[in-house]
C-alpha cells in the first residue's frame, strides 16, 4: 500500500511538466522518477594513493530535486554524521551551492569541501557519511502534502599513504608543490641597531601547518631573530584545492654600520609529483646583486 502511494506521488511529480534540454525538450517521455532520484548524496576524493602530508580534496555532495512543489532537506531529529578522519589533519573549506541538470532533471547541489592531510603512512580510511532528511511534496494544497524520508550513507573511502623517503638537508616538513619569493629593505648600507625585515613567502599547494621556515644563513654584520609567520588562503580556484601562501618574516638587527648582504640559501620541500625533494633558491640579496 505504501509503495502504491509512493508511485502515485512520484507520478504526480512527472505530470508537473519539468523543463528539460536536448532530446527531452523534443517531447520524448522522461524516465520514471523514483524516490532515490528526489534526494541523494555522493562522496568522492581527488586521490586514492598519496604520500604522507600530501593534500587530498574530499567533496560531499547533497543532491536535491528542484521543483516548486517540493521542499527537501534535513529535519528536526534527523541524524547527520560526518565521515571520520582519524590520522588526517583536516581543514574545512567554504561550502559551494549550484544548480545543475542531471539527465532530464534539475537539481540544487550543496557541496561540502574538506582538505585532508595524512599524518602517517599506511592504509587509512575516510569514514562513512550518514545523512537523514525529508522531502515534502505538495500535490494541490498544503493539506495534501506527502512526506518522503531518507536515511542515506556514502563511503567509507580507502586511502593508501606512502612514507616519505629519508629527508634531504634543509627539509622542514613541507609536502606539495611550491614557489618561493623574498623581499627586504636592505639598502647599500645599514645603520647599527636599526632593524631590517626580510620576508620569505612560500606559496602553492600543501598543508600550511607543515611548511617550516627555511634556515636563514648566518650573517657577520647582524643578528637574526626567529621568524614570525602569517598564512593566507586563496579558495577561488574553481572547486580545486585552494592555494596557500605562508610568509616568514625575519628581523635582522645590524651590529655595525656599512654594507649589508644576505647570501643565497634554500627552501626544501617534498614533491609528490616528482617523487623526490626540491630545492628552491632564495637570494642572494644586497648591493650589486642582480
Amino acid at each position: 500500500m505504501q509503495q502504491e502511494r509512493l508511485c502515485v506521488v512520484l507520478g504526480f511529480l512527472l505530470a508537473l511538466s519539468i523543463s528539460v534540454a536536448g532530446a527531452w525538450a523534443n517531447e520524448l517521455p522522461a524516465p520514471p522518477l523514483a524516490q532515490e532520484d528526489v534526494v541523494f548524496i555522493e562522496m568522492d576524493v581527488n586521490k586514492h594513493e598519496v604520500y604522507q602530508g600530501e593534500p587530498i580534496l574530499l567533496k560531499m555532495h547533497l543532491w536535491r530535486f528542484k521543483n516548486r512543489r517540493i521542499a527537501s532537506g534535513p529535519y528536526r531529529g534527523g541524524i547527520i554524521v560526518n565521515p571520520t578522519t582519524e590520522s588526517f589533519y583536516v581543514r574545512d573549506l567554504e561550502p559551494e551551492t549550484y544548480e545543475v541538470m542531471r539527465g532530464p532533471w534539475i537539481y540544487d547541489v550543496t557541496v561540502t569541501h574538506k582538505l585532508l592531510y595524512p599524518t602517517r603512512s599506511g592504509d587509512l580510511q575516510i569514514g562513512q557519511w550518514h545523512w537523514e532528511g525529508i522531502a515534502l511534496i505538495n500535490r494541490q494544497s498544503i493539506t495534501e502534502r506527502e512526506k518522503l524520508y531518507y536515511k542515506l550513507d556514502e563511503g567509507p573511502i580507502d586511502i593508501k599513504v606512502r612514507e616519505l623517503p629519508d629527508p634531504a638537508p634543509g627539509f622542514t616538513g613541507a609536502v606539495g608543490k611550491f614557489e618561493v619569493s623574498s623581499s627586504s629593505r636592505i639598502m647599500e648600507s645599514v645603520t647599527r641597531g636599526v632593524p631590517i625585515e626580510f620576508d620569505v613567502t612560500v606559496s602553492g599547494w600543501g598543508n600550511p601547518e607543515s611548511i617550516g621556515a627555511p634556515e636563514f644563513p648566518e650573517l657577520d654584520w647582524a643578528s637574526v631573530s626567529d621568524p614570525s609567520a602569517s598564512v593566507h588562503f586563496d579558495e577561488n580556484n574553481d572547486g580545486a584545492a585552494p592555494q596557500v601562501a605562508k610568509t616568514f618574516t625575519y628581523t635582522l638587527t645590524p651590529h655595525k654600520d656599512g654594507a649589508a648582504r644576505v647570501p643565497a640559501f634554500h627552501f626544501v620541500y617534498f614533491s609528490p609529483e616528482k617523487g623526490g625533494y626540491v630545492r628552491k633558491l632564495i637570494g642572494p640579496v644586497g648591493p650589486n646583486v642582480p
